[in-house]
């Protein structure tokens, strides 16, 4: 229900209070001024009431948040509050119509008293049919009998104050309200039972006790006219009746203010102390008590038999209460480690929301509802610069977040790692809970002393008819990569048809399983060459599929896939170890003529791995590559996700290999980065060379790009690093870089990417002048294609 849904019924609840306040002063001037007046006034104040009342009441009844038992429960209400306002207003017509004589409070005639007895049996009728959850069938038992116990004694007094003195002393009353009364007096009890002794109620349980306030005060009123007389009489009709409507408003309205779903128990598994049985043992006794003293009802005889029996019976009474007393001592730790242990087994530990358990549990049962699923961006960042402990810490103030945006809107919780999710019960609240996490994270977190910001990427997905839970996460998990491949710290909506280019990765994926398991990836070499004899000096390993059915795959359509499964690290290992070793056997098959260095792309996932350095030493020492014949080439981007990645790098560094900054000047570039990195090459990515050439149509070339390409080699010379211009594809484009100073490049201008035995007899003397070969083949569109 919406927020200006539940600020409507507010004026309700004013509107009853007013009633009250306008029944009590009107009471008290008939009484102390007026006692003959006219008491139609009074009676018609509780008919408005009462009238007032069924409005919130079916408000409460048509919340789409309640599960069914709920709805009807609340439905049934109106009916009862219906049938009610229809006998008062009967009543209300007979004083009209027939005033009583002065100082005599007018009776309740049978026509008015039937509706409102249909109307009280019909809230018996719902309050019986609320279901009473799992319980064992000791639980049921000790339910009935407790019921049972209560229901006896109130019918008891009943019986001795009411229905037996109408027939012994022929009173004024009529019978079908005194039934009206005893009704409404084992309804009471019912309730009352209920709520002692039921913990599992669908009805919200606040809204509840005012329930049973309101049906209490409507039992009451009826003993009132038996021991207070007239004024008696006049006082539980004219206030009474407002005083329980306003009861049943105020629950209507609290039932519509309820969190959407079960708030966790906080109680610490406290057993309450029952004494309602033990309450109508002892006002049994004290009527028997009452009974047996009269002298016109037994003799002493009797009367000292009977104080001796209830003597007996409330010792017996209070020795039960002790060893209740210490058995629920018990109970009570026995149930609170068992709710520590449930909430350890629906909640995660660290942040305290619920976990996938739990999650998925209320998933399950949640058509209609929307799943936000969130995941942190760069997350792992954090673990490798500011360590684990400053990365929970992360994580608790990212929870705090989502709850204060979740608010009563959702469900929050911690699947696991960096991801979280929020289960929504009405999708239309699903983007303001989204939009209010990440406007919250727009400011910096606080994780221990450390202010971070933090980015989400969410995806939502709405849980169909028939949906199981983890279609839905599945669906939430389907966007939420659509927006991290969107930019980041986004929502994207899940929208059919999503699924195909992750679940094609994830087929991909698989298949570059038994890939690498069954030798179907191959090294393609790209030579580097020197700008002025176009001598072959070095070469880029670049990895190929040699897929069984598809042919020869190229790293754009399944390094993705490996980047998001997590096999880009076996693939990087073996493609590194692979790289070395054939380093080595064409030194030995070639001599001089053989390239002097290799160059391995590096995967940001293989940097953050702290044994990536002993990986590369093993590489090294298994082939017997010298160290400075390897460059290691990294992406600006991978370099800056931290100070554990920018370690590993300096120890590379240390131990002789080379680095090179790949594709620069098209990630997150940054100066700074050139003095922190131990950067010995930078490769000019090819979309600075595109272009620097004369163009004959527009007769300039690329001013934009010229100047950049020329920017980075006076900065390389100033630095003292060497420089690769990549993606070279005519003569022009070489004579311009020559002229700017870069002496080394690569690209289809002058070879297209090789196989190992391609290259071999590229390189032999025999196999023709390497300045007059002319590859063959469409340029490449990116360095990552080749």
């Amino acid at each position: 229900m919406t927020e200006p849904g539940r600020r409507a019924l507010v004026p309700y609840l004013w509107l009853n209070v007013t009633l009250v306040l306008v029944a009590a002063l009107w009471l008290a001037l008939h009484l102390a001024f007026d006692s003959g007046g006219s008491v139609a006034p009074g009676y018609l104040i509780g008919l408005c009431a009462l009238a007032i009342v069924s409005v919130p009441v079916g408000v409460a009844g048509a919340l789409p948040t309640l599960n069914p038992a709920a709805r009807r429960f609340w439905r049934g209400l109106r009916v009862t509050a219906v049938l009610t306002t229809a006998g008062w207003g009967i009543a209300v017509v007979t004083i009209m119509l027939d005033p009583p004589a002065p100082g005599i409070a007018p009776r309740l005639s049978p026509l008015a008293s039937v509706p409102i007895v249909c109307g009280v049996l019909a809230f018996l009728t719902v309050v019986l049919l609320l279901p009473l959850g799992t319980r064992s069938h000791a639980e049921r038992l000790r339910y009935a009998l407790d019921g049972t116990t209560a229901v006896l004694a109130g019918s008891v007094f009943l019986w001795h104050f009411a229905i037996e003195p109408l027939f012994l002393e022929d009173a004024p009353i009529s019978e079908i309200a005194l039934l009206a009364i005893a009704v409404a007096s084992l309804l009471a009890g019912v309730v009352l039972t209920r709520l002692l002794f039921g913990r599992d109620s669908p009805v919200d349980r606040p809204a509840m006790y005012l329930l049973c306030g309101a049906q209490l005060l409507g039992a009451g009123s009826g003993f009132a006219t038996l021991v207070y007389g007239e004024q008696g009489k006049l006082g539980a009709a004219v206030l009474a009746v407002p005083v329980a409507a306003l009861a049943m408003t105020g629950a209507a309205v609290r039932q519509a203010y309820a969190p959407h779903l079960p708030p966790p128990d906080r109680s610490g598994g406290r057993i309450p102390f029952v004494v309602f049985p033990y309450v109508a043992v002892a006002a049994v006794n004290g009527l028997l008590l009452l009974v047996a003293n009269d002298g016109q009802a037994a003799d002493r005889h009797v009367r000292t038999v009977v104080i001796a029996a209830v003597a007996t019976t409330m010792l017996v009474v209070l020795r039960q209460l002790t060893v209740l007393s210490d058995n629920s001592r018990l109970v009570t730790h026995l149930r609170a480690q068992e709710m520590r242990l449930q909430r350890e087994a629906t909640h995660d530990a660290l942040t305290g929301l619920a976990n996938r358990a739990l999650f998925s549990s209320r998933l399950h049962s949640g058509d209609g509802a929307t799943v936000l699923l969130i995941d942190l961006d760069d997350f792992k960042t954090v673990n490798d610069t500011l360590g684990h402990a400053v990365g929970d810490q992360l994580l608790r103030a990212v929870a705090a977040a989502l709850r204060q945006a979740t608010g009563d809107r959702g469900l929050p919780a911690r699947l696991g790692g960096d991801e979280f999710a929020v289960l929504v019960p009405e999708s239309a609240c699903a983007d303001a809970v989204a939009e209010r996490l990440l406007d919250a994270l727009q400011r910096p977190l606080l994780a221990g002393a450390h202010p971070l910001l933090a980015r989400v990427s969410i995806g939502a997905a709405t849980a169909r008819p028939g949906d199981r839970a983890e279609d839905v996460l599945r669906n939430a998990d389907i966007a939420m990569y659509a927006a991290k491949a969107r930019g980041k710290a986004r929502l994207v909506h899940y929208a059919s048809g999503m699924e195909e280019p992750v679940l094609g990765q994830m087929q991909t994926g698989g298949e570059l399983r038994r890939a690498l398991d069954e030798g179907e990836l191959t090294l393609f070499y790209q030579p580097i060459a020197d700008l002025a004899t176009l001598r072959t000096i070095g070469v880029e390993a670049l990895v190929r599929w040699r897929h069984p059915e598809r042919g020869l795959i190229l790293p754009a359509e399944f390094i993705p896939a490996a980047e998001r499964t997590g096999l880009i690290v076996p693939l990087g290992r073996w493609a590194l170890h692979e790289a070395c070793r054939q380093l080595v056997a064409w030194t030995a098959e070639l001599g001089e003529a053989a390239p002097h260095k290799v160059g391995v792309n590096v995967s940001g996932h293989q940097l953050q791995d702290p044994s990536f350095p002993a990986e590369v030493s093993a590489a090294l020492a298994a082939s017997g590559l010298a160290p400075d014949r390897l460059v290691l080439e990294i992406t600006e981007s991978a370099a800056l996700r931290g100070g554990a990645i920018m370690a590993g790098l300096h120890e590379l560094h240390t131990l002789g290999i080379r680095l090179a900054l790949d594709d620069f000047g098209t990630g997150e570039s940054s100066l700074s980065l050139l003095f922190a990195f131990p950067v010995a090459i930078l490769k000019l990515d090819r979309s600075f060379v595109t272009g620097i050439e004369v163009d004959t149509a527009a007769g300039a070339p690329d001013e934009a790009r010229l100047a950049v390409a020329r920017a980075v080699r006076q900065m390389a010379d100033a630095l003292g690093l060497d420089t690769v211009a990549e993606g070279i594809e005519n003569p022009a484009q070489a004579a311009r870089l020559r002229e700017l100073g870069y002496t080394t490049g690569q690209g289809y201008l002058l070879s297209r990417p090789l196989s190992p035995g391609d290259l071999v007899a590229s390189l032999r003397p025999a196999g023709g002048d390497p300045e007059t070969r002319v590859p063959a083949g469409p340029p490449a569109t990116a360095s990552r294609t080749r």
